[in-house]
């Protein structure tokens, strides 16, 4: 084939050649990855895997010759790996916004207004509460290719601020061609499983879970009586890419965690068949915790201290807190309640753990009719002394 081939046919053949099978050992025999691939070593690659070139290429944008003018050509709208940050769509005659100053005044003012109507502050703080995260939404956003196509879903502007952390961290590549390994350490209820799931949509990769587990077979599948093997997500998503989490991760017996140590670290599996499955370079594997693997807290008193060798596995890790102005603006006054509850356990040492389900279930029991005070007293209160549920509760 002669002459030259435009971005979009390089990243045709740049896509066939990653999810041929054969890839991955030609990866290793070489040295090389998708990403250092040129046209003319993306065409002969492509030759050597079996590919058929030509039907790629002419599948995609025509090759840009001299004969071109050059404005019939945009250039690709992103570098690899660039978020488009695209903000949601406004009505046409949107008025701006005021500033927030005036926000202030005007609640001052509906607060003198109603203010020989019972106790209007809580609900004029969760309007204060909604219009701050309102203002404060952050953009949509959509992960791009080279060309500019998206890889994935967008993602909504009302997500967790540190989901685009994951997402690009999910994106990068390490000195092997490898996605990473990712730990995720956060309270319970913090989104950290919703998030995992949010990267797979975001990257386009398929999706795969595993909850706690105590023995091998459960994660590397085993072979039946009749001889036949039942695999698991983790070995569909290893082999194929994809994103998987490993839920819990901190609770999961020795036994298990350890099988982990050889997939994460050198790229190969070793099924009960006796197959060896090699490391897909879309593979991305996320451990979900309520700790970093050091052992038991005094919130969180059944988490197991992990083997330093297998932790190693997972050299990047992040920091996942509660998003406090998402549980606002889901869950309305009852989250701001909830907050207040939150932090006064922390200031006079309640070991008690106030998260956002219980926003989530006081908001749903105040829809069927129940109170405030009924909704807590059956959410963070219930199992609470008299003494630490005034400290909790008290000064609302």
């Amino acid at each position: 084939m002669g002459g030259a081939i435009s971005n979009a046919q390089r990243a045709a053949l740049r896509r066939a050649i990653a999810s041929h099978p054969d890839w991955p050992a030609y990866r290793r025999t070489h040295g090389v990855d998708t990403a250092s691939l040129g046209a003319a070593r993306a065409v002969d690659v492509a030759r050597h895997l079996g590919l058929d070139v030509e039907t790629l290429i002419g599948a995609a944008a025509p090759a840009l010759n001299e004969d071109t003018p050059m404005q019939h050509f945009q250039a690709p709208a992103a570098p690899a790996g660039l978020f488009d940050r695209r903000t949601p769509a406004a009505p046409v005659a949107a008025a701006p916004a005021a500033p927030a100053g005036d926000v202030g005044a005007a609640l001052a003012t509906l607060a003198a207004a109603f203010g020989g109507a019972g106790n209007v502050q809580p609900v004029l703080d969760a309007l204060a509460a909604r219009i701050a995260a309102l203002e404060t939404a952050a953009p949509r956003l959509l992960v791009i290719d080279r060309e500019g196509l998206p890889l994935g879903r967008e993602l909504p502007a009302q997500r967790h601020p540190m989901l685009e952390t994951l997402v690009r961290l999910a994106a990068a590549r390490d000195g092997k061609g490898n996605r990473l390994n990712i730990w995720i350490a956060g309270p319970t209820g913090s989104g950290k499983t919703h998030a995992a799931r949010q990267v797979a949509d975001a990257l386009g990769l398929a999706w795969g879970f595993h909850g706690t587990m105590s023995m091998t077979h459960e994660l590397m599948g085993f072979v039946d009586a009749g001889g036949t093997y039942h695999s698991t997500q983790f070995v569909e998503r290893f082999r194929n890419g994809g994103v998987c989490l490993l839920d819990e991760l901190d609770s999961w017996d020795q036994q298990a965690t350890m099988t982990l140590n050889a997939p994460l670290s050198n790229g190969q599996l070793a099924l009960p068949t006796g197959e060896i499955v090699d490391r897909h370079p879309d593979f991305v594997c996320l451990g979900a915790a309520n700790t970093f693997g050091e052992g038991p807290t005094a919130a969180y008193i059944g988490r197991n201290r992990l083997d330093a060798a297998f932790l190693g596995r997972f050299p990047t890790k992040l920091t996942w807190g509660y998003d406090t102005a998402l549980e606002r603006a889901l869950y309305g006054d009852f989250a701001l309640r909830v907050q207040k509850a939150r932090a006064n356990a922390e200031k006079h040492g309640v070991k008690v753990v106030i998260h956002p389900r219980h926003a989530d279930a006081g908001a749903a029991h105040m829809a069927v009719g129940f109170t405030a005070d009924e909704a807590a007293a059956m959410t963070y209160l219930a199992g609470l002394s008299p003494e630490q549920a005034a400290l909790i509760d008290g000064g609302r």
